[in-house]
């Protein structure tokens, strides 16, 4: 686990958060924020104990085990993140990610789609789909940035992503 601030530079938001806000901003279609609230706490990593991801010295722990942020997009849209390490929650609650827009939604992690459709609400989960080593997709997806050029696309989003981190640090 990374626990030590000076050579992780950060711990929840840092350690995974961050992918979880890119996955939703690019589920999203990476609209442009005009207002973050964020906020970064210490609140299990300072005692010792033991969490889903293992144990931990409380005396060297120097993170964040917390990230938290609502940010509101130039479109209209917003987004609320809530990310942490060490939450007092049960194994199947480690990753979720939800869009909920006027013509339906989803859930991922597992997937569900939520839809309307002859004046009700349904939930629709796909049957079967095609095992993937998200590993491998990810190796692949390296591989293939490294030989290209990267887009302008692709610049615009990291300032984006990293806007928001950097305003949810400048808040805590």
């Amino acid at each position: 686990m990374f626990t030590d601030k000076e050579l992780q530079g950060g711990g929840a938001l840092l350690d995974h958060g961050v992918h979880m806000l890119d996955l939703a901003l690019y589920l999203m279609g990476y609209p442009k924020p005009v207002d973050v609230m964020g906020h970064i706490g210490q609140y299990l990593g300072m005692r010792p104990g033991v969490g889903l991801m293992g144990t931990w010295d409380a005396e060297t722990f120097s993170v964040e085990d917390t990230a938290r942020a609502m940010v509101k997009f130039e479109n209209g849209a917003s987004l609320m993140f809530d990310g942490s390490f060490m939450a007092n929650v049960g194994p199947r609650d480690t990753m979720r990610v939800e869009l909920r827009g006027t013509e339906g939604g989803t859930t991922l992690f597992p997937l569900h789609l939520h839809t309307e459709a002859h004046g009700a609400l349904f939930d629709q989960t796909p049957a079967h789909l095609e095992h993937v080593d998200p590993y491998a997709v990810q190796i692949q997806a390296f591989l293939e940035a490294c030989r290209h050029e990267p887009t302008y696309e692709q610049a615009d989003q990291a300032v984006i992503l990293h806007s928001i981190i950097d305003r949810i640090y400048e808040q805590a």
